[in-house]
């Protein structure tokens, strides 16, 4: 067994290259092409421009053309040290890091944009409020589905049982209906 004659690599090789170079000159015709996800790109590129090569610019929104994942459908990045979501990556690497506890939001609704015009950091919470998901329809709503009365929100100290969160003496805020809970709270009661 000899040395791998590709540049700068120390590796055994049985014939002229060793496995990885054999394997690289294979598939792509030469020693300096690398695969990563979403495409193939020389050495030597850096981070920002591998990024930008992803992204297909329109007029509006900049679409990921990268990884994408099956669950949600959020664009996926590998920096070299760890994967990021695109738009994360979009928007910090435009404006800077974004502060604790912040997440971008895309304004287009569109989850594959990467235009950091597109996107604004908010809470968890505001971002979730401002989308179409089931838990964002019930905490806009201000009006009871059964008797149109108006909803009240308060803040409830569960027993010893817990609430909704299973621990013992938890502290929930609940919206509730008074008309409607005055009419359950009457059915409920004990006829002597």
């Amino acid at each position: 067994m000899r040395d791998c004659s590709a540049p700068g690599c120390e590796k055994r090789a049985r014939g002229r290259l060793c496995s990885m170079h054999a394997a690289r000159m294979q598939r792509h015709g030469n020693l300096d092409t690398v695969k990563f996800a979403g495409g193939q790109y020389a050495r030597g590129r850096t981070v920002n421009e591998r990024f930008w090569a992803l992204v297909q610019k329109g007029d509006g929104c900049w679409v990921w053309t990268g990884a994408r994942t099956a669950r949600d459908g959020y664009g996926r990045f590998w920096t070299g040290s760890g994967s990021v979501t695109a738009h994360r990556w979009a928007y910090e690497s435009t404006f800077g890091k974004m502060a604790e506890g912040l997440v971008p939001d895309h304004l287009c609704r569109n989850r594959a944009c990467v235009n950091p015009a597109h996107l604004a950091p908010v809470t968890n919470r505001e971002n979730l409020l401002r989308g179409t998901a089931p838990a964002a329809f019930y905490a806009k709503r201000d009006v009871c589905h059964r008797c149109g009365g108006g909803l009240r929100l308060t803040t409830v100290h569960r027993g010893k049982r817990g609430g909704t969160s299973g621990r013992p003496g938890a502290v929930v805020t609940v919206r509730y209906c008074p008309p409607c809970n005055r009419r359950w709270a009457q059915k409920r009661a004990p006829t002597s």
